[in-house]
């Protein structure tokens, strides 16, 4: 049996990074089961996420569905005849149900006695028409986090829809979703190639995306993500600190990753390394640069991927240099107007806000903890038992 490629693409504007990678497994993996149930014989599945698509390239499918068994159970036979052996309205209707006289319906023996059955057996229909309305089904039914309407249609999804790519082989299936119509077409980075890329056959997709400035398989993006930030680091004299949350916000973020440099003043060391790197990784989503693998000692320096080639490299670091010089100034002010009011000093105000109704206050809840902590530290077996019941009091409070 012939077999062709198959390929699917839907172009939006830009999706929320951590949606990326569980819309294209699930993607993938509904397809899988959709072809299965249709009996459609098909080799492994792709899936590729980036800010502005979604694609699976799914290997080998079958041109043609198997030979389809159609089995129906019909009424008892004893209510299926009458007295006289005739046929009852019961046997009739299920035959003409069946398409067919009751002379082709077959007795069979089951834990009830005997019944009525239909088996038949059809070719399976051609491939190319049953994927428009297997696609569009697996399409709308995809669990979304959050939907979205744009324009004055009624469409909706997790972001506008741009385009939509469906190839099954060579041939552009007629899909029609999200008020676009299915072709041949993808498009390339926003910047570095805007313009419209013809698809000949779904394997050329990745390696014409690449062509384009796209690296649209997830994994591939988040390994250049590593090697070229974990590389930059070394070349600065650290070791990158790059959390798998950051990372995986990061690959989300791009299409085209290009790691670059830039750095801080010195004097921004005297604020908390945690303090720092909370600026860096949340709110800038930025790479910091440990003095060593494992320490928790910062240079002042720092790795943040750009979605593009610059022609100024400079001018890019110098941007992100000055916001996050911004950003430092605000962290190290609230870090000083923080520290002018010890902790000891907070607690009366804890009386003043409720902790949970019928639970009393968050000072109430604090007396609890100072009671439970010691029993609960002594309970655990810690050693020095006394000292340590004292200090998991002075912990609570």
């Amino acid at each position: 049996m012939s077999q062709h490629d198959l390929l699917i693409e839907i172009g939006c504007e830009e999706i929320p990074a951590k949606d990326q990678p569980v819309l294209g497994q699930l993607l993938t993996e509904r397809l899988d089961a959709a072809l299965d149930a249709q009996g459609v014989a098909h080799g492994p599945l792709r899936w590729f996420a980036a800010p502005r698509r979604l694609a699976v390239l799914v290997a080998g499918v079958a041109a043609q569905q198997a030979q389809q068994e159609v089995y129906r159970r019909g009424p008892a036979l004893a209510a299926a005849f009458n007295a006289e052996g005739q046929a009852t309205p019961a046997a009739l209707g299920f035959a003409k149900s069946c398409g067919v006289e009751i002379t082709a319906l077959q007795r069979e023996s089951g834990d009830k006695g005997e019944f009525l059955a239909y088996r038949a057996s059809s070719p399976g229909r051609a491939t190319q028409i049953i994927l428009p309305d297997l696609i569009s089904t697996v399409i709308h039914a995809l669990p979304l986090r959050k939907r979205m309407r744009w324009a004055a249609g009624e469409a909706e999804f997790v972001r506008p829809v741009k385009w939509l790519l469906a190839l099954f082989g060579d041939t552009p299936l007629p899909i029609s979703l999200f008020e676009q119509q299915a072709g041949s077409h993808s498009y390339g980075h926003r910047i570095h190639h805007p313009q419209a890329i013809f698809i000949q056959n779904p394997t050329d997709y990745p390696q014409a995306l690449m062509q384009a400035q796209v690296l649209a398989d997830f994994d591939s993006r988040r390994q250049r993500i590593v090697q070229e930030t974990f590389t930059l680091a070394q070349r600065e004299g650290g070791a990158a600190w790059l959390p798998d949350s950051l990372l995986d916000e990061i690959t989300g973020l791009c299409e085209w990753p290009v790691a670059l440099a830039g750095g801080f003043d010195a004097a921004c060391l005297d604020i908390p390394p945690e303090v720092l790197s909370t600026v860096m990784i949340q709110h800038q989503r930025y790479v910091p640069v440990l003095k060593q693998a494992g320490g928790k000692a910062l240079l002042n320096r720092f790795i943040f991927i750009a979605n593009l080639e610059s022609q100024d490299p400079a001018a890019v670091i110098h941007g992100n240099e000055r916001v996050l010089r911004a950003r430092f100034s605000d962290a190290g002010f609230f870090w000083q107007e923080d520290r002018k009011v010890p902790l000891e000093a907070r607690l009366d105000g804890l009386a003043q806000v409720t902790f949970q109704q019928g639970l009393g206050s968050l000072a109430d809840k604090t007396r609890r903890l100072q009671d439970l902590a010691p029993e609960l530290a002594e309970l655990a077996g810690a050693s020095a038992a006394h000292c340590a019941a004292v200090q998991a009091g002075r912990a609570a409070r």
